[in-house]
């Protein structure tokens, strides 16, 4: 079509006009820099790497515990402490469920924690936060047959104080108390010398081993002495029994009261591997030539008998076996100690007579 044809009229042929386009100059690159930027911003920086996991046995007190006054105590410096003795025993026992709940707070959060023997630690937080008291006989708020998960929770309540050993004792005392004897003892196969028939218990004395096998005499101090004392003045222990899960080895103990020692002997152990001639470095002038004792190392074996109406028998703890250990038939063994008379009663034993306080 011709350039003067006047725009929009139709083509020859009925066909429409072509479309014009436009040309558009581009920008001139300063005015293009106003509305494109020419650089890329930073990349975010990377995240900060996570915090280090917690040492292994260290003990974290930064947690909630169940009690806002067992935690004032503690963040203060001060113990909690028991209810007195005329309270009514609703009060002792809500004091001890206390104490056991924070046990437990305390062992989750140190066993979250990664701690080594979380049971320890839940038990020396218990003794920084409240007062527990060493006293013979029952403890208040805890009844006969309670289950303990642990022996860091018996030691946390007061029943068994001391974790690391079977008799719970004390070397000294403020109110003089410890001359009475020792405070508790407990049955958990430690001693392959133990022997537990219900109600009648044979509990060996501590110290002389290596392992699980007798190496050398046992003495009559600390604990022992403590049991002669309570054989003595006929002050009566508490008797805990430790009961191993045969699925999951997981121990519980059960407080099964107060048991009186009404005997003790000193006699060889049956778990060593001396045999019934070794020698002994041990003086005895009444066995054996040239002032020296013939035989295995020996251990002091209590008997211990349950007080009528304050103790029961809950289960037969499990006895631990040993392995390698040579048992002997002969029983050759003298009381000593501190104004110890013996009575035979045995051919090859001596063994003392039960205390006249002692029906």
């Amino acid at each position: 079509p011709s350039a003067d044809m006047p725009a929009g009229a139709a083509v020859a042929g009925g066909e429409s006009p072509p479309e014009v386009s436009l040309y558009v100059p581009p920008l001139p690159s300063p005015l293009l820099s106003r509305f494109l930027p020419t650089t890329l911003p930073p990349p975010p920086p990377p995240p900060p790497p996570p915090p280090p996991p917690p040492p292994r046995n260290k003990r974290l007190r930064t947690s909630k515990s169940p009690s806002s006054a067992a935690v004032a105590a503690h963040s203060s410096g001060q113990r909690t402490s028991p209810p007195p003795p005329e309270a009514t025993p609703q009060a002792h026992s809500d004091f001890i469920k206390q104490v056991r709940l924070y046990f437990k707070r305390r062992f989750d959060l140190a066993k979250e924690n990664g701690g080594h023997k979380p049971d320890m630690t839940a038990w020396g937080d218990c003794k920084n936060a409240f007062e527990i008291p060493r006293v013979h006989g029952h403890i208040s708020g805890v009844s006969v047959g309670d289950t303990f998960s642990g022996r860091g929770e018996a030691a946390a309540v007061g029943v068994h104080s001391m974790m690391m050993q079977g008799i719970d004792y004390a070397n000294k005392s403020d109110d003089g108390s410890h001359s009475k004897g020792a405070y508790a003892v407990c049955l958990g196969g430690g001693y392959c010398d133990d022997e537990d028939n219900g109600e009648v218990v044979t509990y060996t004395g501590m110290g002389g081993q290596s392992g699980k096998l007798q190496v050398r005499d046992q003495e009559m101090t600390k604990g022992n002495l403590a049991l002669y004392r309570n054989f003595e003045t006929g002050t009566p222990v508490r008797l805990i029994r430790g009961k191993r899960d045969g699925f999951t080895h997981f121990v519980t103990y059960v407080y099964d009261g107060l048991y009186n020692v009404v005997e003790y002997t000193f006699e060889p152990s049956v778990a060593t591997t001396k045999g019934a001639d070794a020698v002994d470095n041990t003086t005895n002038t009444e066995n054996g030539e040239n002032g020296k004792y013939k035989g295995p190392p020996r251990v002091f074996k209590f008997k211990l008998l349950p007080v009528k109406g304050e103790s029961k028998v809950s289960f037969l703890a499990t006895p631990w076996r040993c392995e390698g250990i040579v048992r002997t038939s002969k029983r050759i063994g003298v009381i000593v100690g501190p104004d110890m008379k013996c009575s035979q009663t045995m051919e090859g034993e001596n063994r003392v007579s039960p205390p006249p306080w002692f029906e």
